[in-house]
């Protein structure tokens, strides 16, 4: 398996165009997922990337505030889990 891209977190700020500081902040309240690493300097990977882009787009494109992105993240979330609970009945149907 290959290694993930990892990004330091200015760098996933200026890749997805949001202030450092908001992206400090989603990270300390748990929107997004980061590993702290040397000097305690916090990384992001693709998947903390891709929710920072949602992220983006709740709060520009739609209007949401912090906690309005909060409730629609988690619904997100719920969704992608039934999805992928719904493929997966799915293929067992068709082997089955």
């Amino acid at each position: 398996m290959a290694e993930q891209q990892r990004y330091q977190l200015t760098l996933a700020a200026q890749t997805v165009g949001l202030p450092v500081r908001q992206v400090r902040r989603y990270v300390m309240i748990g929107l997004v997922p980061a590993t702290p690493v040397e000097r305690g300097e916090l990384v992001l990977d693709e998947h903390g990337l891709a929710r920072l882009r949602k992220i983006r787009r709740l709060s520009a494109d739609v209007g949401l505030n912090t906690v309005g992105i909060e409730v629609a993240l988690h619904l997100i979330d719920q969704i992608d889990a039934l999805q992928a609970e719904l493929d997966r009945q799915r293929t067992l149907a068709v082997r089955g």
